[in-house]
């Protein structure tokens, strides 16, 4: 979270501008004296999903709510819902929207370029793009769209040269990696070293098991990393 925090602050000093790129994004900030200008910001993404995407908004949300500012959360459409009987205190909280009548100084779309709509463009600026891309290069047709946003935040700085190589604007492009507060997971029970079947160790692989996210880098790993004895 400290790592989040201070990337964070550097990427939202452009608020200060509203929609203005200016040089001085890249100074170092503190974020409260950053968030305090702008106390309510509108975050559009999928919130209430099982997927990636679900998940790294809601982490998101909690973190910039920790660091005092207040979100006014806006759905963008889910496909499952992570916690339908509404027992998760965590999901439940970042469910959570402000509804006061301040002023919004800035949106948060936290979608793939390709589901950003019309509509989200009509919410207050400045527009921050928050989006993941996996392969070296970007789909063409989405260089326009990233553009049109006033900044773009990246999960890593190798994300950042490829949206950067593929025509994005590299003065919109901000390193601000996805947060992960720890005191949410608090684990009972076994660790991964007691973890073992028939005297092996059990290893385990959470994702979608399609080309785009290489399963086959994981499988040579395997056999790399192994011996049959």
């Amino acid at each position: 979270l400290s790592t989040f925090r201070t990337q964070v602050g550097a990427a939202i000093q452009l608020c200060e501008d509203s929609v203005r790129l200016t040089a001085a994004a890249s100074t170092p900030v503190t974020v409260p004296g950053v968030l305090s200008k702008f106390p309510l910001m509108n975050y559009v993404g999928r919130i209430n999903c099982v997927t990636g995407y679900g998940a790294a908004a809601r982490h998101q949300i909690w973190a910039l709510r920790r660091h005092g500012l207040r979100l006014r959360v806006i759905e963008a459409g889910s496909t499952g819902d992570p916690d339908p009987f509404r027992l998760d205190a965590f999901i439940q909280e970042v469910r959570k929207s402000f509804s006061d009548t301040d002023v919004v100084g800035g949106t948060i779309i936290h979608l793939a370029p390709n589901c950003v709509l019309p509509k989200h463009f009509q919410n207050p600026r400045p527009h921050i793009l928050v989006s993941v891309w996996e392969t070296s290069r970007l789909p063409i047709a989405w260089v326009p769209i990233i553009n049109r946003f006033d900044q773009v935040w990246c999960a890593t700085a190798w994300q950042r040269a490829v949206y950067a190589s593929s025509g994005v604007d590299e003065r919109r492009l901000f390193v601000v990696p996805f947060a992960l507060d720890p005191a949410l997971y608090v684990a009972d029970g076994e660790g991964l070293s007691d973890i073992k079947r028939g005297g092996c160790v059990v290893l385990g692989s959470v994702f979608q098991w399609t080309e785009r996210k290489n399963p086959r880098a994981l499988l040579n790993a395997f056999v790399k990393a192994f011996r049959p004895d």
